[in-house]
């Protein structure tokens, strides 16, 4: 329904209502000269005009370690109340693996990078009648492995190259004096 200003002057103006639908307006038009009343009905047709959802990034977060898992989050609003759909889609960079669910939120597991990387990821909402898309680039961070620790030099390593070493000091020793043994042998 709407309301009239002026609605006993010769001219009635009024503001179309907001509607979910084309809808129409009947108003009953009375005008008299004192002795005789006319009336009649005028129609108007008020269309609808729909309002695109309004999308923002509820995640803050723009960079993920890769192979990590994390939440992507957006939030739509839509001033006509109609039901919303999502639906999310990569456009760019390393694949990514997450589900599509049909919500404002989805599950995202970062793969394995060898640099870091950039990632394109969008969201599109409809209502129904039209459809917003709303993007956003992701760095998927490349964590380098720490290095293995040192060994353990403190305890029992077994020898490892030192005792090959002495036993090949000690192999030479016993060698140069069977030598020295044979030559004094000979000389006497």
């Amino acid at each position: 329904s709407a309301v009239l200003s002026d609605a006993n002057a010769a001219t009635a103006t009024f503001i179309a209502p907001d509607v979910l639908a084309d809808e129409q307006l009947v108003f009953e038009v009375a005008v008299s000269d004192g002795q005789d009343t006319s009336t009649a009905r005028v129609t108007v047709e008020v269309v609808f005009i729909n309002q695109m959802p309004q999308l923002s990034w509820v995640t803050t977060e723009r960079a993920f370690d890769e192979e990590s898992s994390f939440t992507l989050e957006m939030s739509a609003i839509d001033n006509d109340n109609q039901n919303l759909s999502y639906a999310w889609s990569q456009l760019s960079g390393e694949a990514l693996s997450f589900d599509t669910r049909n919500e404002s939120s989805i599950s995202v597991q970062a793969p394995s990078v060898s640099a870091d990387s950039q990632v394109v990821m969008r969201v599109t909402v409809s209502d129904g009648v039209d459809s917003v898309s709303l993007d956003i680039a992701l760095t998927v961070n490349d964590v380098t492995a720490p290095a293995p620790p040192p060994p353990d030099s403190s305890g029992d390593s077994g020898g490892g190259t030192m005792g090959w070493y002495m036993l090949c000091l000690l192999s030479l020793a016993l060698m140069r004096r069977a030598s020295v043994v044979r030559r004094d042998s000979i000389y006497r």
